[in-house]
């Protein structure tokens, strides 16, 4: 529980994330739209992190 707390604070300190896309928030693979756009997957669970951290004022 102590731990949990310890973590919880250090978190409390984040104001900006910065992280790499490829690879890291989508598989690294190419989608192509009828057109020959190039598209991106990512996963839903990393959108919401995102969604997270943007509504506790975390830029990212």
């Amino acid at each position: 529980m102590q731990k949990n707390l310890k973590i919880k604070q250090k978190c409390k300190k984040v104001k900006l994330l910065i992280t790499d896309v490829d690879g890291v928030l989508t598989d690294g693979g190419r989608y192509y739209s009828k057109e020959g756009e190039v598209l991106k997957k990512f996963h839903v669970r990393d959108g919401m992190g995102v969604n997270i951290l943007l509504r506790n004022n975390i830029r990212t």
